[in-house]
């Protein structure tokens, strides 16, 4: 009897976490606080990523050290770091140790702005991650992520899309008979969602679609860098 079998290889990791309605009333004043910073503090935006077309703002680097919201939202997120770490193959100990630092704010503020494809893949970096501090959604509790995670590059208003690194090789393979493209090149994109944490490995392409409204989009970024006596 012949044996067949099927196994995926070289997974890529990713975490996330839903800080639901206890995050609530932390988010209003991440929000305010983004606001304060950038029409008080920093009102021309770093030129990174989200600063390639006139309707993106990002602000500087280390944001936690600078307002108490964003001081406990690093508290917050580093509590969640390890057990997703670890679970990529760092051991436990080591994962403890992993803290997040580094915040900046990102701010889509008019129709059509949007964020290239990047990596966050330099310096000290491990992970890097993103935090949704504003959405439409009235219930922070009342969350699947199969509604909030959906598969491919598809066009949605500031989805922040997750691409395969692999993805222009294995799309020379790729025909109409397809099912799915998880192993042929796919991407995943993420809907906006407030109190949504997202980790993943800082070689990680993303970038966010165009967004096709007025309203503002909020988005917090950090990094979770090596612990310092490794990376000195």
């Amino acid at each position: 009897m012949v044996d067949i079998n099927f196994k995926a290889l070289f997974p890529t990791p990713f975490g996330f976490v839903n800080f639901g309605e206890d995050a609530r009333e932390l988010n209003q004043m991440l929000v305010k606080n983004i606001d304060e910073e950038m029409t008080r503090y920093q009102p021309e935006t770093e030129e990174r990523t989200f600063t390639k077309n006139e309707f993106g703002w990002q602000s500087k680097l280390g944001l936690e050290n600078h307002y108490s919201s964003f001081e406990k939202l690093a508290g917050a997120i580093s509590s969640c770091i390890a057990p997703i770490v670890a679970e990529s193959g760092y051991g436990v100990e080591y994962s403890q140790k992993l803290k997040a630092s580094g915040f900046w704010a990102n701010v889509i503020f008019g129709r059509g702005g949007f964020s290239d494809p990047h990596v966050h893949g330099s310096g000290n970096g491990l992970w890097s991650g993103v935090y949704y501090p504003k959405s439409d959604h009235s219930d922070l509790d009342d969350f699947n992520a199969d509604d909030f995670m959906v598969g491919g590059d598809y066009a949605g208003n500031g989805y922040l899309v997750l691409r395969d690194p692999a993805t222009v090789t294995k799309k020379l393979i790729r025909t109409g008979n397809l099912k799915h493209d998880k192993y042929y090149g796919g991407a995943i994109s993420v809907i906006p969602r407030e109190s949504l944490l997202l980790l993943f490995p800082v070689w990680l392409e993303h970038f966010v679609l165009p967004v096709t409204d007025d309203k503002k989009r909020y988005s917090i970024s950090f990094a979770i860098a090596k612990p310092k006596e490794e990376g000195e």
